[in-house]
């Protein structure tokens, strides 16, 4: 065989690669193209920039000031975990949306519930700034904190004569101030300014402890401690927030709109048997399209975790990874056996730049996750993942992502995000 003959017969071969290649492509963006599956170019957490024009989402915020003059903490793994909230602690006064909306009805009777479970109050005063019609408050507070002892007291700047009554009660054992004053409204010179400032006047007067909750997250173990004028600018000054903050605030906004179609899509692909199921892009959907980190856990009935898969570091849109990860757990695992999936929506990871000898959690906040990488070898912990003791963090990240306890430090890189979690009791 000619030498000419070699370099032609290289070249048909290279042209017939080529084409397969080329067929192999065209085929598998057809079948992308029919199951609709392009992600977006937008990304998830920058999802509160753009507005469905059918989404109506009203943030609802509540906080509760507690009286803790006499606990002691009993390791340091309560200050640097916050673990130790005020469900044991003597909770003094509340502060709940006036408006009740099917949203905030539903935090109320959580929070309620939770007090009622770990305090014993015998004696109510609404405190309110108008004389409006607070029969369905009182309704919730006897049924859920069984309360019958419940009453209303008009508080403006002219008519300060509550303000005794007030204090009287929060003197008293078994006795709760609820003020009724929508925290997300804005503060822009309402009436309900004047009972956020007595508010705060009498919390600082009677030295107690706050936790401030944002409810579109309904965890309210994971409230975060705030400064007491932190309480006046929760909404005023969210242009100067960390970036991971904005973004989990818009990641709430995308599951509290998406969260049900996210859900059905994720329990329609537990059985291997059948065909996948892709939603069909339309434009009241389409951002379930696009692009973001996330991370879904599988348990069953005893709460034990049976499967657990990320998809990080790709483009692909959400709901993708998502019912790609469903497929998974369903030929991995039994899927009549999962009872109960958490699905965590991730922002972007932020690199730590860690001390040799500082432990992680001096660099988290109580709501971060943190991720390891090594090379090609990585794990991540969302919040609620993290041990209690703040020193086994570290090693626990390095048995998940199987990095040896030998690799140096320098190996390794620290990141950390913030997350929003979706859950399904099934």
């Amino acid at each position: 065989m000619t030498r000419k003959v070699k370099l032609s017969l290289k070249k048909i071969c290279a042209f017939i690669l080529g084409l397969a290649v080329l067929w192999w492509i065209v085929q598998a963006n057809i079948k992308r193209f029919n199951d609709n599956l392009y992600a977006n170019y937008e990304k998830i957490v920058d999802y509160g920039r753009v507005r469905e024009n059918e989404e109506v989402i009203s943030p609802v915020m509540a906080a509760i000031f507690y009286d803790d003059k006499v606990s002691v903490q009993k390791s340091i793994t309560s200050y640097y975990n916050h673990f130790d909230n005020y469900k044991k602690r003597n909770v003094k006064m509340v502060v709940v949306p006036k408006d009740l909306t099917p949203d905030s009805r539903s935090i109320i009777r959580r929070l309620y519930a939770e007090i009622y479970k770990y305090n014993q109050v015998d004696d109510i005063a609404l405190v309110l700034s108008t004389d409006s019609d607070v029969s369905a408050h009182i309704k919730m507070l006897k049924k859920v904190m069984q309360v019958n002892h419940i009453k209303s007291l008009i508080l403006t700047e002219e008519n300060l004569e509550a303000e005794n009554i007030i204090d009287s009660y929060l003197k008293s054992a078994h006795k709760m101030i609820v003020v009724l004053a929508d925290l997300s409204d804005g503060f822009n010179g309402k009436q309900s300014d004047f009972l956020l400032e007595e508010t705060i006047y009498f919390a600082q007067k009677n030295f107690y402890h706050m936790e401030v909750f944002d409810v579109i997250d309904t965890k309210i173990a994971q409230s975060v401690d705030k400064d007491y004028r932190a309480l006046l600018s929760l909404t005023n000054n969210k242009d100067d927030q960390p970036m991971a903050v904005k973004q989990q605030r818009n990641l709430r906004l995308f599951a509290t709109y998406y969260k049900k179609e996210i859900k059905h899509y994720l329990k329609m692909n537990l059985n291997a048997e059948e065909d996948i199921v892709w939603p069909e892009k339309t434009t009241g959907n389409f951002r379930l399209f696009d692009r973001g980190w996330v991370y879904v856990r599988f348990y069953d009935e005893e709460m034990q975790e049976v499967f657990a898969r990320k998809a990080i570091d790709g483009d692909k849109g959400v709901i993708v990874s998502l019912i790609e990860i469903a497929r998974k757990a369903a030929m991995k695992t039994d899927a009549k056996k999962i009872k109960y999936i958490k699905i965590s929506l991730l922002t972007d990871a932020e690199e730590l730049s860690k001390d040799k000898d500082t432990l992680l959690i001096s660099y988290l906040d109580q709501d971060d996750g943190i991720m390891i990488r090594s090379g090609s070898k990585k794990a991540l912990l969302v919040a609620d993942e993290r041990p209690d003791d703040p020193s086994e963090l570290e090693k626990l990240l390095r048995q998940k992502a199987e990095i040896p306890d030998d690799e140096p430090e320098e190996n390794i890189q620290f990141y950390k995000f913030k997350s929003v979690e979706i859950e399904d009791e099934n």
